[in-house]
């Protein structure tokens, strides 16, 4: 469960992380993030002030790496993005199958550097049960998925800051490749961290890794842009885990030491998880 300390340290190394990011720029890139701000149009800074602040135009010229017409134009779509995607309902994704299984759980514990741990069960994806038991609360209907992880990308931005970074746990563990694989799923995750959440992902860990997975990734991987991909681990044990999260923050049936289990989603749960209650949830 997330604490007003925790919250309050992740702040603070967030904070720390954006200055080592601005000490460690060249005199040339620091000229560009200038020279960025100065092509975007004044109205687009009024639509999202935040796209005026330098740490939004570093995420946005790093993704293109430092090349200011194609981040402009990458920043600029982000902008149109924004403005058809929110406000998101709550209503409109909470009681979707997907989130019903438990197959995400936000707010799971920290990092090594304390940032926010995001969990994705693979092995409760309810994508296709023509074979086998049927899904208890039915498939998932993709389009309700995809606003509710763009729900909860929002809600870790306001808890923790808007340029926080978040690492990512996809448990593979009960995972049947006919019932749970998702790649449309993935391939709409990706997109959305490549074009819009630049610079957001700490790190992910794809555990645990074998034979399957390896073969699933040559598929997958393509998904992403070149800078996520090297952002993407295979974990084969519970102590592969030691470089990136402490096992305190990992739960048991993960090999870790957490007693956490989740294994159903309901209203009461999202607000343990420190998921926001309101109906409307913006950047």
């Amino acid at each position: 469960m997330t604490s007003i300390v925790n919250q309050l340290n992740f702040k603070a190394a967030a904070l720390k992380n954006q200055e080592d990011i601005f000490n460690k720029l060249t005199n040339e890139q620091k000229e560009k993030i200038k020279e960025l701000k100065l092509k975007l149009y004044e109205n687009n800074l009024k639509r999202w002030p935040v796209a005026g602040q330098n740490m939004t135009l570093y995420r946005f010229l790093e993704a293109r790496n430092f090349e200011v017409e194609e981040a402009l134009e990458m920043l600029n779509n982000h902008l149109e993005w924004r403005e058809n995607t929110f406000p998101i309902k709550k209503e409109e994704w909470i009681n979707d199958p997907f989130f019903k299984a438990g197959a995400v759980i936000p707010n799971a514990g920290f990092d090594n550097e304390g940032r926010p741990l995001l969990i994705l069960k693979s092995g409760r994806f309810p994508v296709n049960d023509d074979y086998g038991e049927k899904f208890k609360y039915g498939r998932r209907d993709l389009e309700k998925v995809e606003r509710g992880f763009l729900a909860l990308f929002t809600e870790q931005a306001n808890k923790y800051g808007l340029h926080s970074r978040f690492t990512v746990i996809y448990d593979r563990q009960d995972f049947v490749k006919s019932r749970n694989l998702d790649l449309d799923l993935l391939k709409r995750i990706a997109k959305v961290l490549s074009d819009n959440q630049p610079e957001t992902l700490q790190f992910a860990g794809l555990y645990p890794c074998g034979i399957v997975l390896r073969g699933l990734w040559m598929i997958v991987k393509w998904f992403f842009d070149a800078k996520t991909r090297e952002k993407i681990f295979m974990l084969g044990s519970p102590e592969g885990f030691a470089d990136y999260i402490p096992l305190d923050q990992i739960s048991k049936d993960m090999g870790g030491e957490k007693d956490f289990v989740w294994n159903h989603n309901d209203e009461k749960m999202w607000k343990e998880m420190g998921v926001n209650n309101k109906d409307i949830l913006l950047i």
